[in-house]
């Protein structure tokens, strides 16, 4: 951003949570109000996550799809309730996510460097390390934000530590599996499947994993529902209608910049 481009510009109103296609110390700098639109989407993401679990543990795709092709074939699923889902990041998404599995009968395990004693103490989340939760899950799903502290924080190493048969979810961005160690898991049978959201390359052209049957494959569409885009659509207006009246938005990710504005 260049020091005499936008001198009109008071407002950059993300439609959504990620701001790194904003230069930030630039926009701080020439006194442009950076927003986003956090929470949003976590219903949306978390009902995706729930609706995934249901159709890896019960081969809702494979059956489908068999079915479709004249194929009358039945492959055995295992039942969520009683089961394990281990959560990977315990931030606004993840609670939703943990909330809805414990409704559905299910025995829940967290992960996270911050770790919310109160919610997890009050909703029955376990906390684990990242290994425990690893090597006692049916079901990891991971929603960690891409940086790079977690970028292939599932590698080879992690994947094996997972046990037998376990499923995994994605539903944060496609640097924190690493993509290989993933397909030897599925091809090997280790990983009994895997749900895919978020993908390194989008779209995810040429790559050996949606060649695989009990692989469910999405467009990173966690946050694709009405709703989810209507409240999207109200707060991301809200904060540029703040701005441009002189008030301060509730959602601005560089609040350095009233700071600036104020000397």
């Amino acid at each position: 951003m260049e020091k005499n481009a936008g001198k009109s510009l008071k407002v950059l109103s993300r439609f959504g949570v990620r701001v790194d296609s904003a230069d930030i110390p630039a926009a701080t700098e020439l006194g442009i109000v950076v927003t986003n639109t956090p929470g949003a989407m976590d219903n949306g993401v978390a009902e995706l996550t729930i609706g995934v679990v249901y159709a890896l543990c019960r081969n809702i795709p494979l059956h489908s799809s068999w079915t479709k092709s004249g194929e009358w074939r039945v492959k055995p699923g295992i039942e969520v309730a009683g089961k394990t889902p281990g959560i990977v990041g315990l931030g606004r998404i993840c609670k939703r996510v943990a909330t809805l599995a414990i409704a559905n009968g299910m025995r829940v395990v967290g992960y996270d460097v911050v770790w919310d004693e109160a919610f997890a103490s009050t909703n029955g989340v376990e906390h684990m390390s990242l290994a425990e939760l690893l090597a006692q899950s049916d079901i990891v799903t991971l929603h960690v934000p891409s940086i790079p502290e977690t970028s292939g924080m599932l590698g080879a190493r992690q994947i094996a530590q997972m046990k037998p048969g376990e499923r995994l979810i994605n539903a944060a961005r496609g640097d924190i599996v690493d993509q290989d160690a993933l397909l030897d898991a599925l091809r090997s049978g280790h990983l009994a499947g895997a749900a895919i959201d978020g993908w390194p390359t989008e779209p995810p052209e040429s790559n050996p994993l949606l060649e695989l049957d009990y692989i469910i494959a999405s467009p990173h569409v966690g946050s694709g529902t009405v709703e989810s885009t209507a409240r999207i659509s109200h707060i991301a207006t809200e904060n540029a209608i703040a701005v441009l009246r002189g008030q301060r938005p509730e959602f601005v990710v560089n609040p350095e910049v009233y700071d600036r504005q104020h000397r």
